[in-house]
């Protein structure tokens, strides 16, 4: 593990020369994280949507893991007692946001999947479907046909009154015509289901993604919503009310693209760490540090990308952009590509200057436009309304403008309520551009780190950045060795952490736009050798209280720590993975783990084993 000064900045440490993505063998070095396995549809590189969700909906004690490939579909990937299955397809289409938990206590998990609504022209109610032990699905039809048709985007399950069953969020892109907000609350009553015609404010553009949290520690659930403008906080006053709070951050803040709670120096309030970042400009290209790769973006009408040196052959990699603008246009003609087979993942194509000659006089197709100009040059433009990228590998020397390095990631302290930047001696990030970021003892040390996602320049390989707890007094930076994903054309986006094979180690599962999905197997020496607690909170049985947003207060050997039930990275999204994990370094002795409820049921678990998982009953 290579550690790197903060005050290098995240970016920087993160832009790499290519490399091959790692096969999943075993090797004689050890390195703290090894590329487990491809989960990727067919090997191929695709739109996503948010982060992988994790739940055990066929209810055999194995996390599974919930995959949203946008536009593609939804995908489940079976957890085999520690095996992931290859993904299996749940629902074709444009998913959004997924959550999942058990909306009729029956003891059975439903997954709400909400559903893109086309740009506008085709706004729809979002899907529920009930998982069955024998991993067979059934829709609910009653409870689609309860929601509002929208441009779905964020689904959040949650407690929003404290009754101890499970409430919604159901937020859509909004509809700039339209005067009231489309961020709609249901409540969740028996025998009824969601109802109700509460909103939250109004969001604008991506505004819509949400963190729960609870601000002021009074067990009341409150959200955080970013995305557009600056981050809000909304706090909650019980009975599925929640009011603004504009006192609770010290100055405006722009540019979230992530949020991860963490009671960092262990003071039993919880803090927040913001990933910040913008995202690309069209026409905007890259340039890899080896010089060998050049990538272009572009989106929303014309785009120019100028010259590409690369000979007589243009080996184009991950060309994506999707329906309808996917049309490749060839030289001076403007002739159109064959594409063989679908077209909804990156497409490798290879151009001979024989069969590209020239430019045309215009281009009036929407697609991405390439001729040979002589001199060993190519000629790469384009339009389109959703965002098109294109790779090129191979080259000798490729160049690209340099842009603004973005804002720098925040940890906010929590002060009695309120959110105050952390001293610089804690935390100095550097300008970068992020795209998510997870709170988890990937140590087990006893004390939560932070996972950041670049986003990358579409040349050069991505890797996560971890900043490891120092006990509390601040985080070191290092290079995670072993994680590293070679797909040029590909963005940062997802990232997730769960123990796939119950061996008391967190394992990430990272997700790149226009990438694949990767497991990578956590096989840190430290987190080896320091000791664990699971807590196993299992599915919920007929009658029960959700466990989901259950505050636990585990303490080991004098120290408390503390972790929220269902926590997740997604912006989008939600969470339901039963085991709350808690590394405790080299304790040997677990004095209690104290659990309340959202309804405020609460029991304590004492004197609990080492290494081992502890059911949580009530």
């Amino acid at each position: 593990m290579t550690t790197t000064s903060l005050g290098l900045g995240l970016l920087g440490a993160l832009l790499f020369g290519c490399q091959s993505q790692p096969e999943a063998t075993q090797d004689s070095v050890r390195e703290d994280f090894a590329y487990a396995q491809n989960l990727a549809h067919k090997n191929r590189n695709m739109r996503k949507w948010d982060a992988p969700a994790f739940a055990d909906l066929d209810q055999d004690g194995w996390v599974d893991v919930i995959l949203n490939n946008h536009g593609y579909g939804i995908q489940i990937v079976w957890n085999n007692q520690g095996t992931l299955a290859e993904p299996w397809d749940l629902l074709m289409g444009d998913i959004h946001g997924v959550t999942i938990g058990d909306i009729d206590a029956d003891g059975l998990l439903e997954m709400l999947l909400s559903r893109g609504g086309g740009s506008g022209s085709n706004a729809r109610t979002a899907r529920v479907f009930k998982a069955h032990q024998d991993r067979q699905f059934t829709e609910m039809r009653e409870q689609d046909e309860s929601l509002a048709a929208m441009r779905g985007r964020t689904l959040v399950l949650f407690d929003g009154d404290a009754d101890g069953d499970l409430d919604l969020m159901n937020f859509a892109f909004p509809d700039n015509k339209a005067e009231a907000s489309e961020n709609y609350l249901y409540e969740n009553k028996p025998g009824v289901g969601f109802s109700g015609n509460r909103t939250l404010a109004r969001s604008y553009s991506d505004g819509q993604k949400t963190y729960i949290t609870d601000i002021d520690n009074d067990g009341v659930v409150d959200i955080l919503m970013y995305g557009h403008k600056q981050l809000r906080a909304f706090k909650g006053e019980g009975a599925m009310k929640f009011k603004a709070a504009s006192d609770v951050f010290e100055q405006p803040i722009h540019h979230v693209t992530g949020i991860a709670q963490i009671d960092y120096d262990g003071d039993g309030d919880w803090d927040i760490y913001l990933s910040r970042g913008q995202d690309f400009e069209s026409g905007q290209t890259f340039c890899s540090q080896d010089q060998s790769v050049w990538a272009g973006y572009g989106k929303r009408g014309r785009f120019d990308f100028g010259l590409v040196p690369s000979g007589e052959v243009l080996p184009i990699k991950n060309y994506q952009s999707p329906w309808p603008n996917k049309r490749l246009m060839i030289g001076e003609s403007a002739y159109q590509y064959e594409f063989e087979g679908e077209t909804y993942s990156g497409a490798d194509i290879t151009l001979l200057s024989s069969d590209s000659l020239g430019w045309p006089d215009e281009f009036t197709e929407k697609g991405l436009y390439a001729g040979y100009v002589g001199n060993e040059q190519w000629h790469l433009a384009g339009a389109s309304w959703s965002p098109l990228t294109v790779a090129v590998a191979g080259l000798s020397q490729c160049k690209a403008p340099a842009y603004a390095a973005g804002p720098e990631d925040i940890l906010l302290e929590n002060i009695g309520g309120r959110y105050r930047r952390a001293p610089h001696q804690i935390f100095d990030g550097g300008p970068s551009h992020n795209v998510a970021t997870l709170a988890a003892d990937v140590d087990n040390d006893g004390w939560q780190d932070l996972v950041v996602m670049p986003r990358g320049n579409l040349t050069d390989p991505l890797r996560p950045q971890m900043l490891m707890n120092q006990a509390g007094k601040g985080f070191r930076q290092v290079d995670p060795d072993g994680v590293s994903m070679n797909e040029p054309g590909a963005v940062g986006m997802a990232l997730g952490a769960v123990d796939v094979n119950l061996d008391g180690q967190l394992d990430l599962v990272i997700g790149n736009e226009r990438g694949k999905w990767s497991l990578y197997q956590n096989q840190m020496q430290k987190a080896a050798q320091n000791q664990y607690v699971i807590l196993d909170f299992g599915a919920e049985g007929s009658g029960r209280a959700t466990w989901l947003d259950a505050e636990v207060k585990l303490t080991a050997c004098g120290r408390t720590q503390m972790a929220r039930a269902g926590d997740t990275s997604a912006a989008y999204s939600r969470n339901y993975n039963r085991y709350m994990h808690f590394g405790i370094g080299d304790c040997n002795r677990v004095e209690k783990a104290s659990i309340r409820l959202t309804n405020g049921d609460a029991t304590v678990l004492t004197d609990l084993g080492v290494n081992s998982i502890h059911k949580v009953t009530f």
